[in-house]
């Protein structure tokens, strides 16, 4: 009975040793911006001065191999 007294209060000790240290924290807190939130400043507009091209200037890729690749010969099957 006396080892689960200790235990429970050794338990009661860190929580309370860690709340402390949250609660320490919080107060002592500026409120300045610690890098870790988003900034609300506005961003600025890209502007570009060209225009794009109207068509793909590299042809479209096609595959010089259709269809299905042939079977090794260990994948066919049995023959007959």
């Amino acid at each position: 009975m006396k080892n689960i007294t200790v235990q429970m209060g050794a338990a009661a000790g860190a929580c309370a040793v860690i709340a402390g240290t949250a609660i320490g924290v919080l107060a002592t807190h500026d409120g300045r911006d610690s890098g870790l939130t988003a900034k609300t400043e506005p961003t600025e507009i890209t502007q570009t001065t060209q225009q794009a091209p109207p068509a793909p200037q590299v042809p479209s890729a096609s595959p010089s191999v259709t269809g299905p690749a042939p079977l090794p010969s260990e994948e066919q099957g049995v023959p007959g």
